[in-house]
């Protein structure tokens, strides 16, 4: 179902501001001649380890839910009202990937920043284009500071260098982890900030061309379909979060991914500056745990097929709300995980106060993977290194 238009943050001079609309979890930059657009997602992934090797792309585990701020203005910090836009909760050190999917027969330009600071050219937002350019000896990939839909499908990261990013991984702001606080030295803004543009007039066309005689693969986010389509069933959101007034978030870097950041084959010249939208995206921390959201941690695990990684959970900002009886279904459920597939070590990072739920989940599970408690992030990584080198 699609919400009401998200308003437009103010404007630097005169525009012709897009649409942006919030639809089955997926940010929409709308096109209203054609009624169709960019459409940007927010995909849960698995954290890629920051041990200096490079990593293929992780799977997807599905989108996060977004929700508009102006719809929940009673339970989010004041501070968001200035910027409206959207938010969607996370996990302290999740990792994420954005989504873009876009026209074949009419492109989009993209920049995508975290904290203000721009993901593809390290360097502080600016809202003007920049044209590609090599340096003085003309070596090495042009520097850019956007991206073009399509060619590009979706970003992990931070670029750091040619074909190489630094995943997208959520951090408390005001400890210095984020990008943002790292090239500023402060931590203001945290979140995602996020501007589309059109092309100028006459560059493409305005309407979608006839639907090929074939229908497209289920993977091909380029097609010229409508925006405001259900998702493929295989692809639908996750049950909605429950919203909670919990502390801002921003994103710091993990570990290294190999990914491609494709040049703009049409050119700066091409995209018209007074015609975008933008949007703000919140990341919100510290929120309920509830049975169902464990679940569908876990399926998505087991569907990604993923369960026999070695994984760190950091619940030291959770607030569990589950009874013995959740506890003793979920147990049923990890069984059910333990049949089909093995499960690699598991260090949970926490308070003294979870260690009792921690050991309760571990005796009911039958899995015989290691599994352990810590009280701080270094002494778990420490431990699953062990496990890995023995």
């Amino acid at each position: 179902m699609a919400s009401p238009p998200i308003p437009p943050l103010p404007k630097n001079g005169p525009s012709r501001a897009l649409r942006v609309k919030v639809e089955n979890d997926r940010l929409v930059f709308l096109h209203e001649p054609s009624n169709t657009g960019l459409a940007v997602t927010f995909q849960r992934t698995l954290r890629i380890p920051d041990d200096g090797k490079s990593y293929p792309l992780p799977p997807g585990m599905g989108a996060f839910p977004l929700r508009r701020v102006l719809d929940y203005k009673d339970r989010v910090p004041a501070s968001w009202g200035k910027t409206s836009g959207v938010f969607l909760p996370m996990y302290q050190r999740e990792a994420m990937w954005i989504a873009l999917a876009g026209r074949h027969w009419r492109p989009n330009a993209v920049k995508i920043a975290a904290g203000k600071i721009n993901a593809v050219s390290g360097k502080p937002w600016d809202q003007k284009l920049k044209k590609p350019s090599r340096g003085l000896l003309g070596f090495g990939e042009a520097e850019v500071d956007y991206m073009v839909c399509p060619p590009q499908p979706w970003i992990d990261g931070f670029k750091t260098e040619d074909d190489v990013i630094r995943q997208f991984i959520a951090m408390p702001l005001g400890m210095g982890y984020t990008v943002e606080g790292q090239v500023t030295g402060k931590e203001e803004h945290g979140g995602v900030q996020i501007i589309v543009y059109e092309p100028k007039a006459g560059r493409f066309p305005e309407t979608p061309p006839p639907p090929p005689a074939m229908a497209a693969p289920r993977n091909d986010l380029l097609g010229g379909v409508p925006m405001f389509s259900p998702p493929p069933p295989m692809m639908a959101p996750p049950a909605p979060a429950p919203a909670a007034a919990g502390a801002a978030m921003g994103l710091g870097t993990g570990g290294k991914i190999t990914q491609k950041i494709y040049p703009d084959p049409h050119g700066i010249e091409a995209w018209d500056e007074e015609h975008y939208g933008r949007v703000f995206v919140h990341i919100v921390a510290e929120g309920q745990v509830v049975l169902k959201e464990m679940e569908e941690h876990f399926d998505a695990l087991f569907v990604a097929n993923a369960m026999g990684y070695a994984k760190l959970v950091d619940v030291t900002k959770a607030r569990p709300v589950y009874s013995d009886d959740d506890v003793m279904m979920m147990g049923a459920r990890l069984s059910a995980y333990a049949a089909k597939l093995p499960s690699g070590p598991l260090a949970v990072v926490g308070m003294a106060n979870m260690r009792g739920v921690f050991k309760l989940f571990v005796h009911i599970s039958p899995s015989d993977r290691p599994a352990k408690y810590f009280a701080s992030e270094v002494k778990a990584r420490a431990w699953l290194a062990t496990l890995a080198t023995g």
